[in-house]
């Protein structure tokens, strides 16, 4: 395959990065408007929900880094598979004769 294959599927990577920073960063953000809401009403039932919603973010964030990476990895190898196989092809094509 192409270098261009292998760049589009690294800046496939990159945006699931990005997109998983973000969601961590806004769970963090979740997680800290409970300082907010402390001061406005001070209750327990608005920090415990601040807070689960932030972490719930967080992990989502992290699970679609993982994601990311695997989508990755995987289609490395099949692109790596891909050129092998187009390689074995073209060596084939000149150890076995044509029969007519």
């Amino acid at each position: 395959m192409s270098n261009s294959d292998h760049l589009a599927n690294e800046r496939t990577l990159l945006a699931w990065i990005r997109t998983g920073i973000a969601l961590i960063g806004f769970g963090f953000v979740i997680a800290k408007f409970v300082l907010f809401l402390h001061i406005l009403k001070p209750t327990s039932t608005t920090q415990s929900i601040s807070v689960i919603y932030g972490e719930v973010m967080i992990i989502l964030g992290v699970i679609t880094i993982l994601y990311g990476l695997y989508a990755y990895l995987a289609y490395e190898k099949d692109l790596e598979r891909v050129a092998l196989y187009g390689f074995l092809l073209l060596l084939n094509s000149f150890l076995i004769p044509p029969t007519s």
